[in-house]
């Protein structure tokens, strides 16, 4: 079996290649919010040495790839392993040294994580080096990393506006175990190079922006995005609800309408994952200093429905700030009907009105109801309207960023001086994790 996988690693490395800031988000992203159940297989692993301690419980549902010293994986690897017995990720505490690296465990290290993200094959906190340029941390852009060689590696994203503060993603081992997006509470200490791999490419023709929105040519509509893949952080409130927070990532949309009518937008999401992207509608672009939308017709937490002239109107999917930013992935969909256009709920003319029920002026064409009997057809408007399904709101959880060991006892993000760093093996040591 674990040569199959091993095999199976080796042509899936291979077949890697760089590719652009975005595909490197989005693909952390996908590590982030894998889902799985853990099964009494992945506790213990059908090979592993008995005893070795997990954070993992059998029959338990997770969100993240686990944590595992030396793994460099796809998801889809991932999953496939778990369903062949292989453990849910390495040993978890301090004595994760007595079992080093393991070939029964499954799941990626930090270094692995970020390995797979550039699309660069395997690489070390030691070997990222070799194949990235230092940066300044002001020249920082999503896809760019914190590398601190023989201990960590973080993925940068974005910088909240509210605080200054990194969003990353990264895998960890003590205190979070699996992969993750979260806010961090101080940035990298100096011993975290910031670092720009060298063959990451920039993104071209991105739209999304206000200098670009994306164009909605034709209705019914449906976009599927993700706000954690920053391409705008140019709206910060609307006039519509200028005391709601949208300090996080937007992606603009616009939507020339021929004739006047009812426009519908709904934004969908998934909130028990700290994920809360908001639904604006707009009758142009214009921003004031302070970073507000000045024409902000409507806005709500899921859809917005309003009559509008002919014109040009803008959309905007934004990401709700609370006590962070929830971005994530979202839907998109977009309906508009005409004004004069018959809805379900419209009676058709009644039959009885037809020309034949008409007496002519001219006595010689006249036709009576006597002669022409009545076709009246059955009522067009006996159904219900059940054409649109309600959206219930899921409740926003609380805060749930996950505090590693930097944000419980060390705000300056590095080891105490008396506490020794593990050399990594292939990846992170998962008792060692700092940041």
């Amino acid at each position: 079996m674990r040569y199959a996988l091993i095999a199976l690693l080796v042509f899936a490395n291979s077949a890697l290649f760089a590719g652009t800031r975005s595909e490197a988000v989005l693909t952390g992203d996908s590590y982030v919010r894998a889902k799985w159940t853990c099964s009494a297989e992945n506790v213990t692993g059908t090979s592993c040495l008995s005893g070795i301690p997990n954070v993992y419980g059998s029959g338990n549902d997770y969100t993240g790839v686990a944590y595992d010293w030396g793994g460099s994986m796809s998801v889809a690897t991932y999953l496939s392993s778990l369903a062949a017995g292989y453990r849910a990720g390495s040993c978890s505490g301090s004595s994760c040294s007595t079992y080093g690296v393991l070939d029964c465990t499954v799941g990626v290290d930090c270094s692995g994580y970020v390995s797979m993200l550039w699309g660069c094959g395997h690489h070390t906190t030691s070997t990222i080096p070799d194949i990235s340029t230092v940066i300044d941390q002001s020249a920082m852009k999503k896809g760019d990393v914190f590398n601190n060689a023989g201990s960590h590696v973080i993925m940068y994203i974005y910088t909240d506006k509210s605080t200054g503060l990194p969003y990353i993603m990264e895998s960890a081992g003590t205190g979070t175990e699996k992969t993750v997006f979260r806010r961090m509470s101080s940035w990298p200490s100096s011993s975290y190079e910031r670092r720009r791999y060298d063959d990451i490419a920039d993104d071209i023709n991105v739209d999304g922006t206000i200098q670009n929105p994306r164009v909605i040519s034709s209705t019914p509509y449906y976009d599927e995005g993700n706000t954690r893949n920053v391409v705008s952080l140019e709206i910060d409130t609307y006039s519509a609800l200028p005391g709601t927070k949208e300090f996080g990532p937007e992606v603009v949309y616009r939507i020339d309408l021929q004739s006047a009518g009812d426009l519908t937008a709904t934004v969908t999401d998934n909130q028990a994952e700290s994920i809360d992207c908001d639904v604006h509608l707009l009758s142009s672009l214009t921003i004031d200093g302070n970073g507000m939308a000045v024409d902000a017709l409507v806005r709500d937490d899921h859809s917005v429905t309003r009559t509008l002239d002919a014109g040009t109107y803008y959309i905007v999917v934004d990401t709700y700030t609370g006590t962070t930013d929830l971005p994530g992935e979202y839907t998109l969909s977009v309906d508009f009907v005409p004004s004069g256009t018959p809805t379900d709920d419209e009676p058709l003319p009644d039959e009885d009105t037809s020309v034949y029920d008409v007496v002519q002026a001219d006595e010689d064409v006249a036709v009576s109801d006597e002669e022409m009997p009545d076709t009246e057809m059955p009522d067009q408007n006996g159904g219900d309207d059940t054409d649109e399904a309600s959206v219930t709101d899921n409740e926003v959880s609380a805060d749930t960023d996950m505090l590693l060991p930097d944000e419980q006892n060390d705000t300056a993000g590095e080891n105490p001086d008396d506490e020794s760093l593990l050399e990594e093996s292939s990846g992170c040591s998962c008792s060692i994790v700092q940041i």
